[in-house]
């Protein structure tokens, strides 16, 4: 039997869409319906809708799905929230998890960063996630900027241990059926610079004992009894040992850049002309005699 406000309602003015609508609202109000809860249960609703044929339209294709599955480096197509809504094969071997657990979620929490767990709210929120390159180069390329092989370092979590890989990351942005998205590469670079990393240190190592071997035979040189100077091809003086300095009478800076000619003899400077363009090098003279 029908409440007697509601059967009010309906005697008077029957059949009026006015009267009807309030019917309708007065039915809702009574039975304890929440408007904004039942909205953002349809909101939520429609993204569900609207993930769900997003992916239908990836798998359905299967021609161009073969080749993203085919192709060796590790391919994400992300949102503007860095939440992953396809991969390839090759992206999911990397993330060694189920399709199901990766799609939706956000870059950091897919790909095990450490940085994804620092706070209650997930990857893009904990501190080192401002100089993130993953999410920055996801920002750039939704804002119009081009991304090119920038070098990412991440720290994964491989079971209960953490690895360091090194990542070349390209970015570029697409749009579908009025949703943009972005088509992040991922190749794998950690070979590349573990080696290039070996070399820098063994460069540095070799730098540094040249460095030691140079000093040691700069000391030889300027604790020697002999006079010992080293001249350019101009035959301008670059260096002159303490007993070289002495035998001219003069100190060891004054005589860098000045011309071994100025202290040779006359009766002597023909000869050692003649001997120091023979020699087609810059030369050192143990005597200015």
């Amino acid at each position: 039997m029908a409440d007697p406000e509601c059967r009010q309602i309906l005697l008077h003015e029957g059949g009026s869409i006015i009267k009807f609508l309030a019917v309708f609202l007065f039915f809702f109000r009574r039975s304890g319906y929440n408007l904004t809860s039942l909205f953002r249960k349809k909101t939520e609703k429609t993204e569900r809708e609207k993930n769900i044929l997003i992916q239908r339209l990836f798998d359905s294709s299967g021609f161009l799905q073969n080749v993203f599955d085919a192709v060796p480096s590790f391919l994400f197509i992300v949102d503007q929230d860095a939440r992953i809504q396809h991969l390839n094969a090759a992206a999911l071997s990397l993330l060694e998890a189920d399709k199901r657990r990766v799609l939706y979620n956000r870059w950091g929490e897919a790909l095990h960063c450490v940085h994804a767990a620092e706070t209650p709210e997930g990857c893009g929120h904990a501190a080192a996630c401002r100089d993130c390159v993953v999410r920055n180069s996801v920002k750039k390329v939704f804002s119009g900027q081009s991304v090119h092989r920038e070098t990412v370092k991440m720290g994964m979590l491989s079971g209960r241990e953490m690895e360091e890989k090194y990542f070349a990351l390209t970015a570029a942005t697409f749009r579908y059926l009025k949703e943009q998205f972005a088509l992040v590469v991922l190749e794998d670079v950690t070979g590349e610079k573990m080696l290039e990393e070996a070399l820098e240190r063994r460069v540095a190592d070799r730098t540094a004992e040249l460095a030691e071997s140079e000093e040691r035979y700069r000391k030889v040189l300027e604790t020697a009894l002999e006079g010992i100077w080293f001249l350019d091809p101009e035959a301008r003086i670059t260096f002159a040992n303490r007993s070289m300095a002495l035998m001219l009478g003069s100190g060891e800076e004054e005589l860098l850049g000045r011309s071994a000619y100025d202290f040779i003899e006359e009766s002597c400077l023909q000869d050692f002309r003649t001997r120091f363009f023979l020699r087609g090098r810059p030369a050192w003279h143990s005597s200015p005699t």
